[in-house]
């Protein structure tokens, strides 16, 4: 008896994200990284709608086709330019930046999209972010308890999506993400936040119980904090807002303890390579997943899979040298 399956959509392409996706970004004061940002995109993703929503007074000197630039009034906050993206994104989905960011060869958009197109319950996914070698990811799950808002690193269950992507269930990820307009349409920021909008809006969706958040790790996006002293002075006092009283008050919570970001910090590529050996038909497929929910994952590099196993195409190259040769040639 042979198992029948059906086989899996195509992966998501760059082509799919050209279609489908608008890249949004918040900028505030800091036009050089903005350029940078906007550069870093157009290597990466030549085509995609970007769309930028500038609530500072410094124009930033861009060059790139099939860009939107919105200005806003001044320092009207970072909550009222997300929901200014919102109302001019015109596509499916909305991937959120913040201008301080750029685009590497970890950051697959593409992945992002699996995600979403895989489960109609996911609003949006998150990936993970590097600064100076170390990965922050953010994967957070939520708790209210008697009143007591508390985060903790997730222990959400891990899934792979139907072409291999793995991703893992939480309650908040960083706003490095791609959202589901639809989603976006009934959670909005809270635009009395200028700054401090994060919990209050990943609360509000696990409270809404209608969207899942999930968060992919192989997606990466590498910060470089820039702080000027015009941008601090106005970002900074919007952060001295009580913005944990804010939450209180809004939520009906007794307390706010939320640890900072760097709390979830982690070393990157701290793990060893393996190579997974078997047999047909004795489930390593299966290992492979596992493997990849605890921090492993298929290098980019391997190109695509192939038609009749499912695996990448370089992967089936090394197993005929081995069949042939009775060697591994790893060069």
């Amino acid at each position: 008896m042979r198992r029948l399956s059906a086989r899996a959509a195509p992966p998501a392409s760059r082509e799919d994200v050209d279609r489908l996706v608008t890249i949004g970004i918040t900028a505030f004061k800091r036009p050089n990284a903005l350029a940078r940002l906007v550069g870093s995109i157009r290597t990466h993703y030549p085509k995609t709608a970007v769309l930028i929503a500038d609530n500072g007074d410094e124009a930033a000197d861009l060059s790139a086709e099939n860009v939107v630039y919105l200005q806003l009034p001044f320092d009207c906050g970072l909550s009222a330019s997300r929901n200014a993206l919102i109302d001019r994104n015109e596509r499916p989905f909305l991937l959120v930046l913040e201008d301080d960011f750029v685009f590497t060869e970890e950051t697959r958009i593409e992945r992002f999209l699996d995600v979403l197109l895989s489960d109609p319950t996911i609003g949006v996914v998150g990936g993970a972010l590097t600064h100076d070698g170390v990965v922050v990811d953010f994967a957070t799950d939520l708790e209210v308890f008697r009143g007591s808002l508390t985060a903790s690193r997730s222990r959400g269950p891990c899934r792979v999506t139907p072409n291999g992507v793995p991703y893992q269930l939480v309650d908040m990820t960083f706003n490095f993400a791609l959202f589901r307009q639809e989603m976006l349409q009934e959670h909005r920021w809270d635009e009395n936040l200028k700054a401090c909008e994060h919990v209050d809006f990943f609360l509000a969706v696990k409270r809404g119980a209608r969207w899942r958040v999930a968060f992919c790790g192989s997606v990466r996006c590498r910060h470089e904090h820039v702080w000027k002293d015009s941008y601090s002075r106005f970002r900074f006092g919007a952060r001295n807002l009580d913005y944990r009283g804010y939450l209180r008050r809004k939520h009906s919570l007794e307390s706010v303890q939320i640890p900072p970001r760097r709390h979830f910090a982690s070393i990157r590529d701290t793990k060893p390579d393996l190579i997974l050996f078997g047999v047909e038909a004795y489930e390593t497929s299966v290992v492979a997943r596992m493997l990849r929910c605890l921090g492993w994952h298929t290098p980019s590099g391997t190109g695509e899979l192939s038609d009749e196993h499912r695996e990448p195409t370089a992967i089936e190259k090394l197993n005929a040298g081995l069949l042939r040769t009775g060697s591994l040639d790893l060069d």
